[in-house]
């Protein structure tokens, strides 16, 4: 699924627009980790990564985030 969402072109326009406005690489704002301990395997995501992601997945998740004030630009 996170390849779907990657993939898509208004996500990549989202990334861009992020890491020109926080000045923090595309490649630091999403990292995984392969192989080793399966403890220390996994994703991480930026915390407006994992807002946009969530939005991208679930319209219920864009409105409980809007009712509850955690997407950026609309507190």
């Amino acid at each position: 699924m996170l390849s779907h969402y990657l993939s898509n072109k208004t996500t990549k326009e989202f990334l861009y627009a992020l890491e020109s406005d926080i000045g923090i690489p595309i490649s630091l704002l999403l990292q995984g980790k392969k192989g080793g301990m399966w403890l220390e395997q996994g994703t991480w995501v930026h915390p407006d990564v994992a807002i946009n992601l969530g939005q991208w997945c679930s319209p219920k998740f864009v409105v409980a985030s809007q009712r509850h004030g955690n997407v950026p630009g609309l507190r």
